[in-house]
């Protein structure tokens, strides 16, 4: 959902209107901002080097690209 918010910015699609609930009522811009922003601090990367992997539990992290 993150990903969406601040990835797809366009002249298609104004990330304020991008994410919508079931009703079709817009997000909370405030929660989503607050939300990339605590994703963004507490990201991390890994050197992928020959040999070595990294396992990701989806139940306990968030992972991207």
């Amino acid at each position: 959902m993150i990903a969406a918010y601040t990835g797809w910015i366009d002249s298609r699609n104004d990330p304020k209107k991008t994410l919508r609930f079931g009703d079709d009522s817009a997000m909370d811009t405030d929660a989503l901002d607050a939300c990339a922003a605590y994703m963004k601090e507490n990201a991390c990367c890994y050197r992928w080097v020959p040999g070595k992997f990294v396992i990701v539990d989806n139940t306990v992290a968030y992972h991207s690209r």
